[in-house]
């Protein structure tokens, strides 16, 4: 399966501006304090909020952005943690991974989300 999303840097800077419980509804903690103080702070948060809509599409829907933290390793590259609930969607799916993209281009972010059945 696969999922793909794209927003608007500048309507996620206007949602959080006008309703500051966006940031808590949406993101966790732990997203947030990856990206406080980041040079490109609305930037970071919409490829989060894009990568987290691929991967509701890519496991067919009816799951919440706060079931998907978007994470960035050492080397930039994204991973994405699940909820239990997410998880159990992602179980059924009989495969071993989720591989995440995110980009940045001209006031947009978008993200794709792919899953992997791979070779155990």
């Amino acid at each position: 399966m696969l999922g793909i999303d794209i927003v608007s840097v500048e309507r996620i800077e206007r949602a959080i501006k006008r309703r500051e419980r966006f940031l808590s509804r949406v993101f966790s903690r732990e997203e947030i304090e990856e990206v406080k103080g980041h040079k490109r702070f609305y930037e970071a948060l919409a490829g989060k909020f894009a990568c987290k809509e691929a991967v509701i599409k890519a496991l067919g829907g009816g799951l919440s952005p706060k079931d998907i933290s978007v994470m960035h390793r050492k080397d930039g590259s994204p991973y994405v943690i699940l909820s239990d609930r997410a998880k159990k969607r992602f179980e059924s799916f009989m495969v071993n991974s989720i591989v995440v993209s995110i980009s940045h281009d001209g006031g947009f972010a978008v993200a794709i989300a792919m899953l992997e059945k791979g070779v155990l």
